[in-house]
């Protein structure tokens, strides 16, 4: 002989209230994995932040570096006459007393002034 035991109305319903909790226990969760991954302060801001640090600490070693050299330029043209005497010539155009300048041009020449 064989008896049935068939689920009760409140067993069903038990079963569907799991259903409804499991159910919105995983939307529960993926919701926090995405805010977590994609949302404001999540793992993409986070790895721009990193990616703009770094970019930030090189600018910040090149302009020490920068600077580093014009301080040097600076002192060498407070001290070392020499240092003045080659700016004097380099971007102003002076020249010692004594000192003759030439300026040498290149001369273009026609193709007619050639046969």
């Amino acid at each position: 002989m064989r008896v049935s035991v068939r689920p009760t109305v409140s067993q069903e319903a038990s079963r569907g209230n799991w259903r409804v909790v499991r159910l919105l226990l995983w939307f529960v969760t993926v919701s926090l994995i995405m805010q977590a991954l994609i949302g404001d302060g999540g793992l993409t801001a986070r790895l721009r932040v990193i990616n703009e640090r770094r970019t930030l600490a090189d600018s910040i070693a090149a302009l020490k570096s920068e600077n580093r050299r014009l301080s040097e330029a600076a002192r060498r043209l407070q001290n070392d006459p020499r240092a003045i005497k080659a700016v004097a010539r380099e971007k102003l155009g002076l020249i010692a007393p004594g000192e003759v300048l030439f300026i040498v041009t290149e001369r273009r020449e026609r193709a007619h002034d050639l046969e």
